[in-house]
This record gives C-alpha cells, sequence and structure tokens, in this order.
C-alpha cells in the first residue's frame, strides 16, 4: 500500500455485496440512453451520489466508495484513472467488462472490489427473456 504524504492510502475496500456497495456518476445527463440500464444498477447498490467528476474514481482507489459507473467518457477522462485505481487494488472496464479502448464506446466502470464485478455487469447488461 501507498501511504501518501498527508496520510492517506491508497487501496480499495472489500465489499461483500452489491447491496452494500456505494455507486457513483457525474451526472445524469452524460448517461443519455443509458441511463435505464444506470438505473438499474442504483437499485441493487446501497447508495449512489452524483457529482464529483474524476474525483469519485479517486475515492474508489482510496477505498471510500465501491463503483463508479459513467457513460461519456474519452481516452481523456479516463487513461489516468487505470493505473490509479489499479494500483489501488480495483479494476477499470468498460460496461461488458472489457478493458478500455482508446475507440471504445465511452462508457466506463471503475469497480473498487473486483469480486463485484460479475454482478454489476448482470444489472447494467439485463436483457428481460421475451
Amino acid at each position: 500500500m501507498f501511504r501518501g504524504p498527508f496520510e492517506g492510502q491508497a487501496g480499495c475496500r472489500p465489499c461483500a455485496s452489491l447491496s452494500d456497495a456505494e455507486l457513483s456518476c457525474t451526472s445524469p445527463e452524460m448517461l443519455g440512453a443509458d441511463m435505464p440500464r444506470w438505473e438499474r444498477l442504483r437499485r441493487a447498490v446501497r447508495r449512489n451520489s452524483w457529482g464529483g467528476d474524476c474525483y469519485a474514481h479517486g475515492l474508489v482507489a482510496l477505498g471510500q466508495i465501491d463503483i463508479v459507473a459513467e457513460s461519456d467518457m474519452h481516452v481523456w477522462d479516463w487513461g489516468a484513472l487505470v493505473p490509479v485505481i489499479e494500483g489501488a487494488g480495483g479494476c477499470v472496464t468498460d460496461w461488458q467488462g472489457q478493458p478500455l479502448r482508446v475507440d471504445g464506446d465511452g462508457r466506463v466502470l471503475s469497480v473498487g472490489d473486483k469480486t463485484l464485478l460479475p454482478a454489476i455487469l448482470r444489472e447494467l447488461n439485463y436483457s428481460p427473456v421475451a
């Protein structure tokens, strides 16, 4: 673990279940057509918050929140976040659980406890059987 000069300590926190997790997003406006998917995830977590922009991703790396799900990001928005969150023990993927790509669709998922990823992806990609 890295300990900073202000006595902070980087490290994602364990989170046993999605129902215990805290979720964040910069703004509902950034979600657009993805809002119903995000809302499904929001209903599965304990608490959500808005705002913070890249600060929320830093909170994942510091173990203060568990998930950030956003859908309008560019490589310059997420490029520096990936090594910080992964260095703290978390993961950063797209909404399919795949590594982010420069030509990706803008959907970014930062997760502190990697064991939550399958449950998060189920909520984001749920499709009822017709």
